[in-house]
Order: C-alpha cells, then sequence, then structure tokens
C-alpha cells in the first residue's frame, strides 16, 4: 500500500467525474463545496481513523483478521490513483466486498487498466476472501465495463426542480396534499403498518423500511413532509431532506409510501411533482435518490416524474 496522499482538490475532481454532461452547466459549484467536504472527511475516516477500524473489526469480525486490516487503503497502478475500503452486505462478515474510487485519471484510462486494477484488490484484500468490488459509473460511461458484466445495485435517479416544477401535472378534485410539520404517534402506526405489508410483498428489497418517527418529524419540520388524500383518506406520504449528496444538492427522497389500497394509479408521481408545485419555494436545486436494482416500482415511479438515473453502483465479480 502507498502512502496516503489523497488531498480534497483530487477527491473533488473524482466526485465531478460522476457528473453527467449536460448537468455540468445546470450546479452552483459553491453549493456544492459542502457536500463534497462531508464526503471527504468519511473517505478519510476510513483511511485514518485507527479507533472506527478497531471498532468495525469488533463489530463485524473476520477469522485471521487485525483492525488494521478494517482501515482503508490508498493505491497507485500506472498513474492512477485509488482508494479502497472493505464493506459487508448486510453487516455480515461472510459476504465482504470492496468501494473503490479512483482519481487522476478519465474512465476511459482507467478501465484500460482495470484488469490488473483488479487482481491488485484481490491481493491486498486475500484475507477477506473476497469476491466483488463496488464502483461508482455514470450512466454515460458504463458502455466501457460491459464485457465485465458489472451488476447494478443502485442507480441515484435526478431531476431538477424546476423541470418537475413545470411539468404538466393532471390533478383531480378528489387528491389532495398537505404539508405536516409533525407525524402523530397513531398517524405513525399506520405508517409502520403499511411499510410492513410493503416488505412482507417484496422480500427482495432489503434496504426497506420505515423511518423513526423523530427523524420523520425533524424532517417535517425542518424540510417537507407531504401527505397524500384520496377522497379524504389518508393514502401516502413523502419526506424530503435537505441533505447533499455527491455533487447534488436540493432535497433527497428520504422516504415515499404510497398504502397498499391505493397503489397502481400513478399517484406516487402525483404526490411528489404536486407537492413541490405547491410548498417548495427554491426550485434551483434537484429531488434525487438511490434506488435498489431489483425495486422496479419505485424506478418505474421516477422516470414517470422526470427523474433519470444519472450514475449508480455497480458490482464486478
Amino acid at each position: 500500500m502507498t502512502q496516503n496522499k489523497l488531498t480534497f482538490d483530487n477527491y473533488s475532481k473524482h466526485l465531478n467525474r460522476l457528473i453527467p454532461t449536460p448537468y455540468h452547466s445546470l450546479l452552483d459549484y459553491d453549493k456544492i463545496h459542502t457536500s463534497y467536504e462531508e464526503e471527504f472527511r468519511i473517505l478519510t475516516k476510513y483511511l485514518t481513523d485507527e479507533e472506527f477500524a478497531a471498532k468495525y473489526h469488533k463489530n463485524i469480525f473476520v477469522e485471521g483478521t487485525a483492525p488494521k486490516d478494517y482501515l482503508g487503503k490508498y493505491l497507485e497502478f500506472n498513474g492512477i490513483e485509488f482508494v479502497t475500503t472493505i464493506r459487508f452486505f448486510n453487516r455480515n462478515p461472510e459476504t465482504p466486498y470492496v468501494y473503490l474510487d479512483y482519481y487522476s485519471c478519465d474512465t476511459k484510462y482507467f478501465f484500460e487498466n482495470w484488469i490488473e486494477i483488479r487482481r491488485i484488490i484481490f491481493k491486498e484484500y486475500d484475507v477477506f476472501n473476497l469476491n466483488k468490488i463496488r464502483l461508482s459509473l455514470r450512466t454515460e460511461d458504463k458502455n466501457y465495463f460491459e464485457n465485465f458484466k458489472p451488476a447494478l445495485d443502485q442507480g441515484m435517479y435526478v431531476a431538477p426542480i424546476a423541470n418537475l416544477i413545470k411539468s404538466e401535472i393532471h390533478s383531480k378534485e378528489n387528491l389532495r396534499i398537505e404539508k405536516i410539520e409533525q407525524m402523530t404517534k397513531e398517524d405513525y402506526v399506520i405508517y409502520t403498518e403499511e411499510y410492513n405489508k410493503f416488505r412482507d410483498a417484496n422480500p427482495q428489497l432489503t434496504s426497506i423500511a420505515s423511518e423513526p418517527l423523530e427523524t420523520i418529524n425533524q424532517h417535517c419540520q425542518k424540510d417537507y413532509g407531504f401527505k397524500l388524500y384520496v377522497n379524504e383518506q389518508w393514502a401516502g406520504f413523502a419526506l424530503y431532506a435537505s441533505i447533499p449528496e455527491y455533487y447534488l444538492y436540493g432535497y433527497l427522497v428520504w422516504d415515499k409510501i404510497i398504502f397498499e389500497k391505493f397503489r397502481s394509479q400513478n399517484l406516487s408521481v402525483y404526490l411528489q411533482n404536486q407537492g413541490f408545485k405547491e410548498y417548495v419555494k427554491d426550485t434551483s436545486g434537484f429531488i434525487y435518490g438511490t434506488i435498489e436494482a431489483e425495486n422496479h416500482g419505485s424506478i418505474k415511479t421516477a422516470e414517470k416524474s422526470g427523474r433519470e438515473c444519472l450514475f449508480g453502483s455497480y458490482f464486478f465479480n
């Protein structure tokens, strides 16, 4: 492993690499600086925080490893700088993978060196019996790697808020959206029951879960929580948080669910777009959120609402 030479400047360039070509002219680079700083802080923690590595090792212990094995690694090959961190599916020590970020080159040059980089990573992590590497790629760059059959894990679906505000929404008299400042305990019971039914019907969606009431109310007060009514019956809920991610700022889709009785009526699109049209004043940012590749319903809804997959996390064997 090479001495860590990662700087905020080259990390920022790495995140800029994930920006799709048409989006460069839409971004306010002063606004994304804060997001980049937080992303860099987290990555630096993986690379240098020995106390963090010791806790990580203790909580997800793999036979034959030491705490130092859980630190991130700064590596170089053929002029390419890259950082790797060990992760685990569902915190299971038997399902490790490496998350990879690369710097100082474009995607084409990285791809040309991919076979050797892959070999280096598997050798560095042989103590974990590793068999997967996770890499973030713009959708427009994925074609370089098609022969390696990358499997999409999650995609980042994005739309400029201004575009959604301008979009035509077919409103109906029986639909109503309410911005709430807090969710009651009684409503929370209904909300969690609906999530339980959805999760039971979709066991393949491993990350699906209801949010804690405290978290919901925190973002309802600070950001936007919308309740959807159909004929004055509560039919769904959406929560948006002003939390920047990567180069994106505006509102993260923190949570959204249409209740079982009201699904398959295109209500999720109405809930998002009409909610923003009625209540959100600052339209300079974006709506964004990651969606699992297996969550076909949410992907279809996101695309119907005007969001597109700009980049995603792909697994390579």
